[in-house]
Order: C-alpha cells, then structure tokens, then sequence
C-alpha cells in the first residue's frame, strides 16, 4: 500500500519487531482529510502477558445511568452515519427499544406504513 499521504511520517517506524505489541485498540472517525492519532501506553507490568491492562491515563467516574446514555446516543449517531432512520423508544409489545434503526429505503414495500426496524438496541444501565 502506498503511504506517500503520510509524507515524512511514512519513514517513521517505532518497532523493528512488533512482537512487543500487546494490545490494539483502533477507531475511525470520518473527516474531510486524512490524518491520524496515536497513543503509546506503557502495559502494567504486573499483569500477567495474556491480561495485560493498558495503564489509563485518567480515570473517569461515570454513573451507570450517564454512561447507558453515553451509549444510547453513541448507537444514534452511528446509525444516523451509517444512513439509518433512527428513533429513541421505539415501541414493542410490553414496552420500548431505547435506540432502532429503521431502513428508509424499504418504506415503499407493499403493505408497509413505516421504515422497517432493521435492528434494535436495548441498553441496561446495570
């Protein structure tokens, strides 16, 4: 593969041998330009090779109710990216999914009324 969009960063290599490599964690996030960011931590090195903990680099306490709407808006939005109708409480016999996908696209089926739920979420806080 090319790396010439990575210009003086193409040369650069921080191991001759990744077998030191414990852990991986990878995000793609859409942006108008190529670019990338990159976080070196040190593993704990008490933990044992194959449970190696990645050191954090600050400890956020969150609720069990803020980080279950931290994830319900993260499904919303992925959704939404992805090109799906999204809606919050979408009602199903004896109660509600908190986020669906709804595919737009199919509404013109025969004997269809609405977007068709493609898949849907139901987080719990505990």
């Amino acid at each position: 593969m090319p790396l010439t969009h990575l210009g003086e960063l193409g040369a650069v290599a921080l191991y001759t041998d990744d077998h030191q490599i414990r852990q991986i964690h990878y995000t793609e996030e859409h942006a108008d330009q190529t670019s990338y960011s990159i976080c070196i931590r040190q593993l704990d090195p008490a933990a044992p090779a194959g449970a190696a903990a990645i050191a954090p680099a600050a400890t956020v306490e969150e609720t069990p109710t803020e980080r279950g709407r931290r994830v319900v808006a993260a499904l919303a939005a992925k959704g939404a990216e992805l090109g799906f109708t999204v809606q919050h409480k979408y009602p199903v016999q004896g109660g509600r999914l908190d986020v669906v996908w709804l595919m737009p696209t199919l509404e013109a089926l025969p004997g269809t009324t609405t977007a068709p739920p493609v898949v849907g979420f139901e987080v719990e806080s505990s």
